[in-house]
């Protein structure tokens, strides 16, 4: 009976928590004149350590952060809860993707969390130059279907160490010219 009460407590912490954790997670997606923007988040428990944001930037620019922590469950999610905060102020105060990359890895160094890495897609959508800038730190690939149908993997060429596996790592970025119909595809597992 005792080992049945406990188990019902824990369903309701974890219950709670997950709902914590998604008011993480954006509650709607940015409104930027000739783009549309679509989300999904699903994790494989009551919570994990997938991330996503999209942070305003100056001149309508938008910041779109894509991250998944090592390993699952309650661990995972508590470092992507930190994470969250720390990638909102690096696109805030930094000037491009990989500069903010630069400085999440040292943060998260400092922060001196063993055995735990994030890998990170990290762009920048300039809707008056129609570009995306990214930077990658061992996430996978996005994928842009353009108008015409052809599909391209972008960002494994620039992908640098995930995020926590190496001091002083230094991230490349690439900027992605966009045109109309095209569809920015940044994905987790």
């Amino acid at each position: 009976h005792e080992s049945l009460i406990e188990r019902e407590r824990i369903d309701r912490d974890l219950k709670l928590a997950e709902q914590v954790q998604k008011r993480f997670l954006p509650q709607s997606t940015p409104e930027i004149p000739r783009y549309d923007f679509f989300a999904h988040y699903e994790p494989a428990y009551e919570v994990g350590g997938d991330y996503y944001d999209f942070v305003p930037l100056a001149g309508r620019r938008c910041a779109i952060a894509l991250g998944d922590v090592s390993g699952k469950g309650v661990s995972a999610a508590l470092m992507m809860a930190k994470f969250s905060g720390d990638t909102r102020y690096c696109m805030l105060t930094e000037n491009s993707p990989s500069a903010a990359a630069d400085e999440l890895n040292s943060l998260l160094f400092a922060a001196g969390i063993e055995e735990k890495f994030i890998t990170l897609s990290l762009s920048v959508l300039d809707p008056e130059r129609n570009t995306l800038s990214l930077a990658s730190a061992g996430h996978l690939p996005i994928l842009i279907r353009r108008a015409d149908g052809k599909v391209e993997e972008v960002g494994e060429e620039i992908a640098g160490f995930p995020l926590g596996m190496m001091p002083g790592a230094d991230y490349k970025e690439i900027e992605i010219q966009l045109a109309p119909g095209d569809v920015v595809a940044v994905y987790t597992d």
